[in-house]
């Protein structure tokens, strides 16, 4: 479960932002399940639950671009 926020819809389908170890952003294509207004069920083969994801997904952030991540701590 994510917030909707990090949820991406394009024309070629529904994706989430990964950010790997070496800081590079992977667009992960999920499928959705259940969903409030602040959160929603993702389903995915190439995800783990301690995977980093960007929090606001946008299409800005190109698949294979390296990103800097901030903390939340």
């Amino acid at each position: 479960i994510v917030p909707l926020s990090t949820i991406m819809n394009t024309t070629e389908g529904i994706y989430v932002i990964k950010i790997d170890e070496n800081n590079t952003a992977r667009w992960i294509l999920v499928t959705t399940g259940l969903s409030n207004e602040k959160s929603i069920e993702i389903f995915s083969n190439n995800l783990q639950d301690d995977d980093n994801l960007a929090l606001i997904a946008a299409e800005e952030i190109r698949n294979g671009s390296t990103v800097k991540s901030v903390s939340s701590k």
